[in-house]
């Protein structure tokens, strides 16, 4: 249906309409197929959508390479587009935005070794109000990556520990480049 729809957009000329549709492909792609695909797409969206100038659609596309990025290994390369999204995201005070972000930075420092600083995260953006539905799915498969392997109670421990947390204060952290594992 996405390549229906894009072919669409396509004969419409609709650029915008385009990069949200590559965007939608490429973030299904990321769970269900090889990862050229994924970032295959994922390049083309974010192409669309600096041609078009429309930040919530960059966003869109910095988000899908950093998660495409992340599957790679790739941390430095997932880290710039991510912060690129939060930074996005931020300036146009998209709160639901940031939290499905917090998802991916969360799965980024489980990669750099910090595990128990993801889960916090993600306790901080399950625990949010302004977590939509697209969200909780996002988030409650970074949890069920994340706690993979690990006692249920230390689980529990971090996700509570992050409801605690200041949701402004980690992307403000985020933003200033203070959220990396090592840090």
């Amino acid at each position: 249906r996405y390549k229906e729809g894009l072919e669409v957009a396509l004969q419409l000329g609709h650029r915008g309409m385009q990069s949200m549709i590559l965007t939608n492909m490429s973030w299904s792609y990321n769970r269900l197929r090889p990862i050229e695909e994924a970032m295959q797409t994922a390049r083309q969206s974010y192409e669309l959508a600096v041609e078009g100038g429309s930040d919530y659609l960059i966003s869109g596309g910095h988000y899908v390479l950093g998660a495409a990025f992340l599957r790679q290994g790739r941390l430095d390369e997932a880290r710039r587009h991510l912060t690129e999204t939060a930074k996005l995201d931020h300036r146009m005070g998209l709160v639901d935005g940031n939290l499905v972000n917090l998802a991916w930075f969360a799965r980024l420092r489980a990669a750099e070794g910090d595990v128990q600083g993801g889960l916090e995260w993600l306790g901080l953006a399950k625990s949010h109000p302004a977590l939509g539905t697209d969200g909780r799915l996002e988030v409650d498969s970074a949890l069920e990556e994340l706690s993979a392997g690990l006692p249920e109670e230390q689980v529990r421990d971090a996700i509570d520990r992050g409801a605690t947390l200041d949701f402004e204060a980690v992307i403000a952290g985020i933003l200033a480049g203070q959220d990396k594992a090592t840090d």
